[in-house]
């Protein structure tokens, strides 16, 4: 099923321009002038060379850096429950795999999910293949499993919307293919609101229903790619590979003119 934008994006930047101030003393440009829009029910990528600002917009969009200019605009006016996965699991340690998933439904979902709370780590744990895990400790898990327990974690509480930073980027290929087909099918089965940054062009092809391509220097936005597959994708068809390669062009394209 291809995910196409309905109505009103969930949340969208106009002309925004992030500047920081150096150690140095001197002003620095993060992003310039950046628009995007994220859309109800699709994934919404973020791809370029590494200080193009990727995960700068993610911050905005969670309340951690303010816009120099610019506006945030949410589609009912307010900030709403966001997700969050980082590149490094962020789990808490002291906590069993359970316990995490059940730390974010108490505190952030709404009271007719808290009710359901059994029932929804019990689905969770299944969806994310770690019913056998519930007891365990993040130190007892590998790198992919534990990336798995983050995932659920930021989705079981139900957000409004999802923000993931380079969430398999600190996994070997192998463990990393698995989670993105992983993904894949869960966006299959399931209608999420995400807002995903990769450096890496076949993650972008195979989860995104949308591809900003940005550069830097400073951090714009420079193409708008839509992704017209069905889902699952997978890794190797021929139409990710076709979208993989028009990513690569224009990544390409931006890294030679900065040369």
């Amino acid at each position: 099923m291809v995910r196409e934008a309905a109505g009103e994006p969930a949340v969208q930047i106009l002309n925004g321009t992030v500047e920081f101030d150096t150690a140095a003393g001197e002003r620095f440009r993060a992003l310039e002038n950046v628009s995007v829009r994220f859309y109800p029910g699709q994934v919404t990528c973020l791809v370029g060379p590494s200080g193009c600002g990727k995960t700068t917009v993610l911050n905005v969009l969670a309340g951690f850096v303010q816009l120099s200019s610019g506006s945030v605009r949410w589609r009912d006016g307010d900030r709403p429950r966001l997700g969050y996965v980082f590149q490094d699991y962020a789990l808490f340690p002291w906590m069993t795999v359970r316990e995490n998933l059940v730390f974010g439904l108490r505190r952030l979902a709404r009271p007719e999910l808290r009710a359901r709370e059994d029932e929804l780590v019990r689905r969770w744990l299944k969806l994310v293949h770690m019913e056998a895990f519930e007891g365990y400790y993040p130190y007892q898990l590998s790198g992919g499993m534990k990336q798995r327990v983050a995932v659920a974690r930021a989705l079981i509480y139900e957000p409004d919307l999802v923000l993931m930073d380079e969430p398999f980027g600190a996994l070997d290929e192998l463990t990393r293919q698995r989670l993105v087909r992983f993904l894949d099918e869960l966006l299959a089965q399931r209608r999420l609101t995400v807002a995903y940054v990769t450096h890496n062009l076949r993650e972008a092809a195979v989860l995104g229903d949308v591809v900003y391509v940005m550069a830097r220097s400073p951090g714009r936005v420079v193409a708008e790619i839509p992704v017209d597959l069905p889902r699952p994708r997978g890794l190797h068809g021929e139409g990710t590979l076709e979208v993989e390669r028009k990513l690569y062009e224009l990544v390409a394209s931006q890294a030679e003119e900065e040369v």
